[in-house]
């Protein structure tokens, strides 16, 4: 009986201690599980921050149009509230607007959509800005080849604005050195990069588009003003660089006559009728020209200086000296005498009206004695007239008085 009650004791002394080992056991389970729970909630709440740069390009390139225009919108807004931005997160999103591009029909819809996804350079600050364009270029860049020939030309379209807003985007902040020279970097060492083996067909396309699309943010209609605000000499020195190391150093023939003729025979054409015409051109699209026109000196010097220089590839001095030095100084002779000749007009206005002056001065001298004259002969008269009357009243008065005195004899 003594053995069975110590059992029976010993067994019911090991029960409160295996609860109260359940206990501890379940009460740090529950706390492992507590921050196990609060740590998944962090990560999807880090993940739902992030997971908008991938949700975003799968509505973009969603198969309801209603759908990628609302992707759009909410697009302006998260470039608008995102402090930084990686490369990486850019190039997926613009995965997204390749495809939503890419599912757009018919012409009027795909251009509204081209110059939509061109204007959001304007959403992003300065540092970011040039790496969404590059983004941008990155993307056409590796899909080009890709694209058929159905929508090669709604492509093209697409970069023509993304082109076009980025020359904007400089203009708007007064060309500025730091964010002209990073747009400048992405541009040429993207799509219009030298000696780049593949993808011709978007060089070609932005050589036709570079100076077209600066004449457009240079003109007056854009810059709301009745004359363009030009840039000034480093500044169009700057943004014809490009296209000059493209003539002087590309190994390739096509490249060299591609950039000679889409863009220095098109600016050198509408310039030198500019000043045929003496700045009277009806056209008034055209400041990227007059800018040229305006700092031909400088243009020609730079010109000459890579013509001249070591970096040149072999036959590519006869297009720099005479399809583009060779016109740039002809140009400069003509603006030279243009000047010339308005200053001859100048003095020769000047002595017009010299002469004028003088003849109208004479004219109101002579105008003046001649008034003068009249004046003294009128007052002359007058006086006369008045001699006469007062003559007449004085006999009158006489003839008065002796007829009175008569009458009293």
């Amino acid at each position: 009986m003594n053995m069975t009650t110590k059992r029976s004791s010993k067994k019911k002394s090991s029960k409160p201690s295996q609860s109260a080992e359940k206990t501890s056991s379940s009460s740090s389970s529950s706390s492992v599980a507590s921050s196990e729970a609060e740590k998944a909630a962090a990560t999807r709440g880090a993940m739902a921050v992030d997971s908008s740069s991938f949700q975003l390009p799968r509505r973009l390139a969603h198969n309801d149009r209603r759908v990628r225009d609302k992707s759009i919108k909410l697009l302006r807004r998260w470039l608008a509230s995102r402090q930084e931005m990686s490369l990486m997160e850019m190039l997926v999103v613009w995965k997204g607007l390749f495809y939503c591009f890419w599912m757009s029909d018919k012409v009027p819809v795909q251009q509204e959509l081209a110059a939509r996804i061109g204007k959001l350079v304007h959403y992003l600050p300065a540092q970011r800005a040039a790496g969404w364009v590059q983004a941008a270029f990155m993307t056409l860049n590796r899909e080009w080849t890709g694209i058929d020939q159905l929508r090669m030309d709604k492509f093209m379209s697409l970069a023509r604005q993304i082109a076009h807003h980025a020359f904007l985007y400089m203009h708007k902040s007064h060309w500025a050195e730091d964010v002209r020279r990073e747009f400048l970097n992405v541009l040429q060492t993207g799509p219009v990069a030298v000696n780049k083996p593949a993808r011709r067909g978007l060089l070609f396309h932005m050589c036709d588009v570079w100076a077209v699309e600066l004449n457009r943010v240079l003109a007056p209609a854009t810059q709301g003003a009745e004359t363009p605000v030009l840039p000034s000499a480093q500044v169009v020195i700057d943004l014809l660089a490009p296209m000059l190391a493209l003539v002087a150093q590309d190994r390739e023939q096509m490249v060299c006559d591609r950039a000679v003729k889409a863009v220095f025979k098109y600016v050198l054409d509408d310039a030198e009728e500019f000043v045929r015409l003496e700045g009277d051109q009806e056209e008034p699209s055209l400041g990227f020209t007059r800018s040229i026109v305006k700092y031909i000196d400088e243009v020609t010097e730079y010109a000459f200086t890579i013509a001249s220089g070591d970096v040149v590839a072999e036959g590519r001095r006869a297009p720099l000296y005479g399809s583009i030095h060779g016109r740039l100084a002809a140009l400069r002779e003509a603006v030279r005498a243009n000047t010339a000749m308005d200053d001859d007009d100048d003095d020769d206005g000047e002595e017009e009206v010299v002469e004028k002056t003088t003849t109208t001065k004479k004219k109101t001298t002579s105008g003046k004695s001649k008034n003068n004259k009249r004046k003294r002969s009128q007052q002359s008269k007058k006086n006369k007239q008045q001699e006469q009357t007062n003559e007449e009243e004085e006999e009158e008065e006489v003839q008065e008085t002796t007829s009175t005195a008569k009458r009293r004899r």
